[in-house]
């Protein structure tokens, strides 16, 4: 461990335990400038404030603020509706200017459905949301995605975690492996499975894949019996 990863290793130690206190007195204040009343933990609804324009965000779920008694079959999910200037904008910020993916115009030609289409790793940038607000100081090791429908700009999707198993490393931290998930034409009846197979009869997965994290050494957390 370098000079630079072991002081990093430290502040994630010491951030994790006062996100540990505020839990513990009720109070939560995210690095999204967000602020909430949590009175169980266990059954989380967090309101997320961005930055950018859109309304409030919320992310919903049983996975723990902080990680603390983080666990296997928690779960998270955030709602989003990402608008045409927000896919241009992204485009422009890593280059890529492919047609379908800048305006309406331009897409018409190009995709068979006529709209413009979201970038795939914008929408798997939901899964990134969900543990960097929840879990400050959390670092994402692996991702994978798998493509299985196309977002289009102005479409409400879903970003579904659920937690599949987790590796105590003692106080080295914690990983955890999860299943990740994107779906689009959900309703009210399929939003009350929260943390499940999200089915329905017009329910779409648009993308699918597994990811793995490490999050700071937190006190109390339940180890994965199996492990």
């Amino acid at each position: 461990m370098t000079c630079i990863q072991h002081k990093y290793y430290f502040y994630c130690i010491n951030l994790s335990r006062r996100i540990t206190a505020a839990i513990e007195k009720k109070r939560f204040v995210s690095s999204a400038t967000a602020t909430t009343i949590i009175s169980n933990p266990k059954d989380l609804i967090f309101a997320c404030e961005t930055k950018c324009t859109r309304d409030n965000e919320v992310i919903k779920g049983t996975i723990p603020l902080g990680g603390m008694g983080i666990q296997v079959g928690q779960y998270a999910q955030i709602e989003r509706c990402y608008t045409s200037d927000e896919v241009i904008q992204f485009g422009q910020l890593i280059g890529d200017l492919n047609p379908i993916h800048q305006d309406h115009n331009d897409a018409m030609e190009l995709d068979p459905n006529k709209k413009q289409m979201v970038h795939g790793m914008l929408s798997g940038s939901l899964f990134s949301c969900i543990f960097g607000t929840l879990i400050p100081g959390s670092i994402y090791r692996t991702q994978s995605m798998i493509f299985q429908s196309p977002i289009y700009s102005n479409e409400k999707v879903m970003g579904v975690v659920i937690v599949k198993k987790v590796k105590n490393m003692k106080r080295r931290g914690t990983i955890v492996s999860c299943d990740t998930n994107v779906y689009k034409n959900f309703g009210e009846d399929t939003q009350g499975a929260l943390g499940l197979e999200v089915k329905g009869e017009n329910v779409i997965r648009c993308l699918s894949g597994e990811a793995t994290v490490w999050i700071p050494f937190v006190e109390n957390h339940i180890i994965d019996p199996t492990d």
